[in-house]
């Protein structure tokens, strides 16, 4: 869930939703898996880079594909939830 993570990852999160959707509003409206996944990843990784506090959450998107599983989720559940364009 994430309201129940720590304020900076959650940001990164609310972050990464956003540019998700828009990638998906303005690009392509009907991703397929592949694509969803790689969306998510450059937005978990551009946000976290783009957020100077966000250093170590970067790092870890980076080294560690189990924590970038575990926040796609995140994302995917919440950009799935609002496909309306």
């Amino acid at each position: 869930m994430l309201t129940i993570q720590r304020p900076l990852l959650r940001v990164v999160i609310q972050d990464a939703i956003e540019r998700t959707r828009a990638n998906i509003m303005c690009g392509n409206a009907f991703p397929n898996v592949f694509d969803t996944l790689e969306f998510i990843r450059e937005a978990l990784t551009d946000a976290a880079k783009d957020n100077n506090k966000a250093v170590d959450i970067h790092h870890r998107l980076l080294q560690e594909n189990a924590y970038f599983i575990n926040l796609s989720r995140l994302v995917s559940s919440s950009t799935s939830m609002s496909k309306h364009c």
